[in-house]
């Protein structure tokens, strides 16, 4: 089965009670609903429950996904990086088979003290990819090593969201 055609819970970061159950609070919340991006994401515990504040840092990743989405659940969702543990990077491929084009959520832990990484990309293959950030509109050539793309974070509990296209 693929990812995209699972509904995943978003996680109100807010309202996780006991803290020394948990280390919700230490994320911030636009990379709690980055997690579930992949998936089919709902709000099991309604928007009306966020801060102003925090509705204002996930709209701006809610309006990038939704121009995505369409696009996103023609591909097949792949998982990248390693086994989450809270030290690794770990994420998520979603690549479209036929345009050999797709997104990427790469999750740099919280615990994790490696600022780049060099991470392993399904069914791509090439010399080059081009990289777009879709938070920032950034857009980059990146040389590839086989099908291995370094990646930077230079924060620990942080994500990027990438849409590639591969360019030989």
């Amino acid at each position: 089965m693929n990812l995209n055609k699972f509904q995943i819970t978003v996680q109100n970061i807010d309202m996780t009670g006991d803290k020394t159950k948990t280390d919700a609070h230490l994320h911030n919340h636009p990379y709690v609903v980055a997690i579930t991006l992949m998936g089919s994401p709902i709000f099991f515990q309604e928007t009306h429950y966020y801060t102003k504040e925090a509705r204002a840092k996930i709209k701006p990743l809610l309006a990038t996904y939704k121009k995505h989405r369409a696009e996103m659940y023609q591909g097949y969702v792949f998982p990248m990086g390693d086994e989450p543990d809270n030290s690794q990077w770990t994420g998520f491929q979603n690549h479209h088979l036929e345009k050999n084009t797709g997104y990427l959520l790469i999750f740099r832990e919280l615990n994790n003290h490696e600022v780049s990484k060099e991470v392993a990309l399904k069914h791509v293959r090439a010399a080059e990819i081009r990289l777009t950030d879709l938070m920032t509109n950034e857009k980059r050539v990146v040389r590839m090593n086989g099908s291995n793309v370094v990646f930077d974070i230079d924060e620990p509990a942080d994500y990027r969201f990438f849409r590639y296209e591969v360019l030989d």
